[in-house]
């Protein structure tokens, strides 16, 4: 039966990557359809290593401040999570969030790997929820001031990705907004769910009212715990705000990086940082893994005039190949060789925790 349940694992993550594969291929087929790729390729040699080499560090930052997010608060809690788990809760967000759509899969997989590692799950719930809480404040903050300070400027490259990103940005201060008020205000979570409820029976899509009820009272504990989390340790919560804000301008500062290795100048370190925010409210919500072939396109529309109509290609591939490519290049060999080692310990009753 585990041997089974482990196959089962391995066609799911197959499929998996097979759809991301091909999802790839064809973005690269319809966006370098008329460029001349030999030329790419020259432009890309003369990309000066050491602004790469900085572009790389702050990714690998990323990845490690991805899971000291976690590390903060479960810290508290007594537990002493080792630093290289910062690192294989990082890169078991990434692949997962990589190949499912609106990166939905992987703070789930990253509760699996945690119980595989001990911790308690009713720990392991809130201080996920904490994290996406922090993760989309910090976001909206990074949003307002870079925006506000750049905001004649943003306003002329967003173009025809405007309406992506009044929708990206709808949909996370709606998401925010409904987060806050849902673990700070029993009165409102009450209305929210009276109203949800009768729309769903009126759907027919709940049939049992009292297992949704009990289902949404278990939720509702969940929210008053990270609510309580908040207010009790405030120097925690501000330690996570901190470091989930850096961990995401690490992320955004590898194009600036890669604009650097052109030798190009003229836009400034906040100026890229306030396009990288546009792109990526534009395309984080969007159904597909990985926002593969969005992402790119948006890329190719907001920084056309910053980089100009020979660069911006080469810089394509050097910041997605950099910021995500990478990172996911390296996520899926450390999944797939944690699988393999799952397989070659089964028979003798050991789990490696392998999602």
């Amino acid at each position: 039966m585990k041997y089974d349940k482990k196959n089962n694992r391995a066609y799911k993550l197959a499929i998996l990557m097979a759809i991301m594969i091909v999802l790839i291929i064809i973005t690269f087929k319809l966006i370098f359809k008329n460029q001349d790729i030999n030329q790419i390729r020259e432009i890309l040699k003369t990309a000066h290593p050491l602004y790469i080499f900085l572009a790389i560090g702050s990714i690998l930052l990323y990845v490690f401040l991805g899971g000291y997010a976690i590390k903060i608060p479960i810290d508290s809690m007594g537990y002493k999570m080792p630093y290289r788990a910062c690192f294989k809760y990082s890169l078991t967000e990434i692949y997962f969030s990589g190949v499912t759509p609106s990166n939905t899969g992987g703070q789930p997989m990253i509760a699996i790997a945690m119980k595989a590692d001990n911790y308690k799950f009713a720990d392991i719930a809130m201080v996920l929820m904490a994290v996406t809480a922090i993760y989309k404040i910090g976001l909206m903050l990074i949003v307002a001031v870079l925006l506000l300070c750049n905001f004649n400027y943003v306003l002329y490259i967003m173009g025809y990705v405007r309406f992506l990103f009044y929708l990206g940005l709808i949909i996370n201060i709606v998401f925010v907004g409904l987060l806050i008020l849902l673990m700070f205000s029993n009165h409102i979570f009450w209305i929210i769910e009276k109203i949800v409820l009768e729309i769903l029976l009126r759907l027919h899509i709940v049939k049992n009212k009292e297992k949704f009820r009990a289902k949404i009272i278990e939720q509702k504990q969940k929210y008053s715990q990270c609510a309580e989390f908040f207010k009790v340790n405030p120097i925690v919560v501000i330690k996570m705000f901190v470091t989930l804000i850096l961990q995401r301008l690490a992320q955004f500062v590898v194009t600036y990086f890669v604009y650097k290795s052109f030798g190009l100048s003229g836009t400034s370190l906040f100026q890229i940082l306030a396009i990288q925010t546009v792109l990526s409210l534009s395309v984080e919500m969007m159904p597909l893994p990985g926002a593969v072939g969005v992402t790119e396109s948006v890329f190719i529309l907001l920084y056309d005039d910053v980089f100009g109509k020979i660069l911006v290609y080469p810089a394509l591939l050097l910041t997605r190949g950099i910021n995500f490519y990478l990172p996911f290049i390296v996520s899926t060999i450390y999944i797939f060789a944690r699988f393999v080692r799952s397989l070659l310990l089964n028979g003798r009753n050991k789990d490696v925790g392998l999602l």
